[in-house]
């Protein structure tokens, strides 16, 4: 691969279509190139948008079923923040901050729903493209253990983040990912948890990223933790 035709990639890799080895040199890449990083980031949210276009309503039955899971779902655990097993020599940053996030099925899955329907349960407006194509989004790449690779986009303006991830093993029979927001001591805050798609893919919207000090990923039981119980497939360092 030329150092010209790796700039190419930006509409292939926003759409995930890169092989594993051009997937793990582009998103190296993009920590090195503003301009990728840009055309990436703007490629994504419009896929993100043009997904709106074939949005419909909801299933007037869906409520119903809705509310009757929520009878029988166990609720969350109280939030607590808990020290980070493994993360040493940390900077002073800014701590505690709000928390909400929105699993999306499937990185740039907006993008494969141009194909079929939408369904939206409320107006929220697009919050993964608007932090995506944020004039001040910032760009962090990382590559995991198992060959799959997550990047990061932070913006202050949106007061959040979006990852995505890429060639995302399946966590396992049992198991799920989860994510989490670090402080500057490591306190780490709980994030929703998630299943990548069949090809790998997934995309977490972190609302409060943009004050963290730091993000990470486990694997922990279905249902997710209110600490961490392994070691963190990734740190992604907010500097």
């Amino acid at each position: 691969m030329t150092e010209r035709s790796i700039h190419l990639l930006t509409g292939a890799y926003a759409l995930d279509a890169l092989p594993d080895e051009e997937c793990q040199t582009f998103v190296a890449h993009l920590a090195e190139c503003d301009s990728c990083a840009t055309e990436t980031a703007e490629l994504m949210a419009t896929a993100a948008r043009l997904a709106l276009l074939t949005e419909r309503p909801a299933p007037e039955q869906l409520r119903a079923t809705i509310l009757r899971a929520v009878e029988r779902t166990r609720q969350l655990a109280p939030v607590v923040t808990t020290p980070l097993a493994g993360v040493v020599d940390l900077d002073s940053r800014r701590g505690t901050r709000r928390r909400w996030v929105a699993a999306v099925g499937g990185a740039l899955a907006a993008a494969a729903a141009i194909a079929g329907a939408v369904f939206v349960l409320g107006d929220e407006g697009d919050p993964v493209g608007d932090v995506i194509a944020a004039g001040d989004a910032r760009t962090y790449s990382s590559e995991l253990p198992d060959g799959g690779a997550a990047t990061l986009y932070v913006s202050a303006s949106e007061e959040a983040g979006v990852i995505t991830f890429s060639d995302l093993p399946d966590p396992g029979s049992g198991q799920t990912y989860q994510m989490w927001l670090l402080d500057a001591d490591a306190n780490a805050t709980p994030e929703d948890t998630f299943d990548p798609s069949a090809s790998g893919s997934a995309s977490v919207l972190l609302e409060g990223a943009s004050e963290a000090f730091s993000v990470a990923i486990t694997v922990e039981p279905d249902g997710g933790s209110s600490a961490p119980t392994s070691t963190p497939l990734a740190i992604i360092a907010l500097a």
